[in-house]
Order: C-alpha cells, then structure tokens, then sequence
C-alpha cells in the first residue's frame, strides 16, 4: 500500500480525476501557480530565518526581504501561471513581501522556544500494526517547554477560515501524531497557524479522542480511495487552478477553443454544434408558450360547446376525461407520512424521487406487492383530468354524409 499524505487525501475529495491524474497514472506538469510560487517564495524565506536563527544569527528585516526578492527573480519563468488575470505577478510579489514584513515584525526577535525542525519529514502512524503510514513535512516543530511542543504551519492563501474550519482540519492534527511519534515526551501538543496574509495567529489542540477518531476517519478514507475504480472529475471554483485542464473531459474543449481566433472559434464543430442546440432549445421553449396558449383556448371552447371532438382541416382533437389515482408531491399534505411509510417498508430508494406518477403505476400494477399496495392506498387520491389529442381524420371520424 502507497504511503498517502494530507494533500493526496485532500486531492481525491476534491476532484477523484484529479487523483488519478496526479497519482495513479503519474502525469507530471511543469507549471506552477502564482499563488503557490509565491508561498514556496516565503516559506522558503521564513526556513533561512529560523535556520539562522538556530546558529545563533538574527539576520535584520531588510536582509529577509532582499533574500526573497532574490529567490523570485532567480525561480521566477513562463511557467507560473496567473489564473486571477486581475492581477500581476508583481502584485503577488507584493503580497509575499507584506506577509514576511508582518511575521518579522510580530515575532521578533523570534525567542518562543527551541526550533526541533524545520521542513520536517514526519512519519505518522494510524494503526498500532503499523499498516496505515502518512507523512508529511512540516513547516516548523517547537519545543517551548519540557513535554510541550508546537506545530507551526504556514498560510499565504487569501481566505481565513472560521473556528469550524479549523475544528475540522486535518492536516495539522495528523502532523501531532507524527510529533507524538518522533518525540515521546511530547505529552502536550499545540497547533499553530500562521496565516500571513492576515497577520494572524490561530491556535488550536486535540484531545486523545480525538486523534484517535482523526486515525479512523483516515483509515476509513484509505480504504475508499484504495476501492476506488471509477474517478469522475468535479467541476468547481478550483478548476481554474487545475494542471491538467488540457486533458480532462470538462475542459479540454474549451481550453482547445478558448484561444481562437473569432473565425475559427465560430467554425469549430463542437462550437456550431452547441450554438445549434441553444437556437433550437430558445425556438422550442417559444413553441412550448405558444402551444400551452392553443391547448387552453381549445379546452375553453370545448367546454363552452360541450364538444369531444373539435374538427380541424386535416386533424381533430378529441378530449377525454380521466380519473387519475394522485398521490402526495413534496411539501403537500401527507408527503412526510409517505416518505416515513415506504422508508419504514425499505422501497424508499425504489421511489426516490416519490413523484405521483411512479407511485401510482406501482399500485396499479397487479404484480405489485399486495402490502406495499395496502399501504399506498392510505395516501392515494382520485383527480379528474383532461387529455386532448391530436389526432388525423380517419375511420373514427363521425361521417355525417355516407
């Protein structure tokens, strides 16, 4: 069984295409983007600061910041992709810039315990058989007192998450559990995020229980990844940042079209094709309008003539009058107890949608069972309806003249 990590966990919930690109099949991409770029700029900035730091040197604020400058002018090449057009690179430059300026002057001059590691490779255990491995590599592990360690980590996104955002996090906990397991007098473990944009620390801890249900949920999400043989993709906000646009079933057509030039964007047959459909889609729901409008009128007339059959040059319509068994729809009278019933019976999933119309062809159907037809009955109602058809002149046609 692979070694798994927190982002490959984190890439099969966010889109199982993803996953296998990344990790089954193992397509590499040599691009980057912006925003990971420039929080690869500062971390690796903060890293030399507390590598400094370690062989007792404070370097000054100035001398952080020319070094990450220096760093995105060496690193820096077509190969960065800015997705949020809005911006610059020099406007994320910008950002990284702020965000060290901040922590240097937040934290110095830096003496809130003994740096153990820094970009720590972590084996994390999540069974006592050894047979669940994670690792990962954390940003930065402190001792701050005998037994009392924290797990510093890293954030230069853009978005700050809420107190149940954090309660839900996976990441740093598993990284407590690698602490545990690296340092055995770590007895009191504190988790620390540091989100640079914001200037602002978020602190956090867990219980015993609830590492150990943290190490069953991974198991847990192990074993379906593991069961996994179909990966459909999931279309959201994040596809914008994804590497493999290029090849998956949701974008690869727009990604090829999007850079063409008007005459060949306009001539390309996806193109036409679904230019096609959305003309006759716009055309058909004019007709649907326009036919509801007839459908009414002649209703109208009939009813006011007490006709059946209204005659026309080559067709007629003829109505009909129905007794149609009618059952509960969502949010009316009875739904609920309908639901409770067939859930309570175990044919809720036969009739997931509990639309009027499956249900009253079960309890029509003679080969329905005569229990669940019983129960049906409860909730089933007579409604009179009115069917016109259209049909030709023919051989039911009322011949006046022979």
């Amino acid at each position: 069984m692979p070694t798994y990590s927190h982002s490959r966990l984190a890439s099969y919930e966010k889109c199982k295409l993803q996953y296998k690109y990344r990790y089954v099949d193992r397509i590499r991409r040599d691009v980057q983007s912006i925003e990971a770029f420039m929080g690869n700029r500062v971390h690796a900035a903060l890293e030399k600061l507390y590598r400094d730091l370690q062989m007792e040197r404070l370097p000054v604020m100035d001398e952080l910041i020319s070094l990450y400058h220096r760093s995105w002018e060496n690193q820096y090449s077509e190969k960065i992709r800015i997705v949020r057009t809005e911006y610059t690179a020099d406007h994320y430059r910008k950002v990284g810039e702020r965000c060290l300026i901040d922590f240097y002057k937040t934290y110095h001059p830096f003496k809130d315990g003994v740096t153990l590691g820094l970009e720590e490779k972590l084996g994390i255990p999540l069974d006592p058989a050894g047979k669940y491995w994670m690792e990962g590599y954390v940003d930065r592990i402190v001792r701050v007192a005998a037994g009392t360690y924290e797990v510093h980590d890293y954030k230069t996104g853009g978005t700050l998450p809420s107190a149940e955002d954090l309660k839900g996090d996976r990441q740093l906990p598993l990284y407590q559990l690698g602490v545990q397991a690296k340092f055995p007098d770590a007895r009191d473990v504190r988790l620390v995020w540091h989100y640079l944009a914001f200037n602002q620390e978020l602190r956090s801890a867990r219980s015993p229980d609830a590492l150990e249900a943290l190490k069953s949920r991974t198991v847990e999400l192990i074993h379906q990844v593991e069961a996994t043989r179909e990966f459909p993709p999931t279309e959201s906000a994040l596809c914008r940042w994804c590497e493999y646009q290029d090849i998956c079933p949701l974008w690869k057509h727009r990604v090829k079209v999007a850079p063409l030039p008007e005459n060949e964007f306009l001539h390309d047959s996806g193109v036409m094709l679904v230019d096609r459909l959305a003309d006759l889609e716009s055309k058909q729901a004019t007709l649907d309008k326009d036919l509801a409008k007839v459908r009414e009128a002649i209703l109208s007339l009939m009813e006011r003539d007490q006709l059946l059959v209204l005659a026309g040059t080559k067709h007629e319509v003829r109505l009909t009058r129905e007794d149609r068994v009618k059952f509960p729809e969502s949010g009316e009278i009875g739904w609920k107890g309908l639901e409770m019933v067939l859930k309570e019976m175990g044919v809720l999933e036969r009739f997931a949608s509990l639309d009027s119309a499956s249900l009253a062809r079960a309890f029509q159907d003679p080969e329905t069972d005569r229990y669940l037809k019983a129960a049906l009955e409860k909730f089933a109602s007579s409604e009179k309806t009115r069917r016109l058809r259209l049909v030709p002149k023919g051989t039911q046609q009322l011949r006046l003249f022979e």
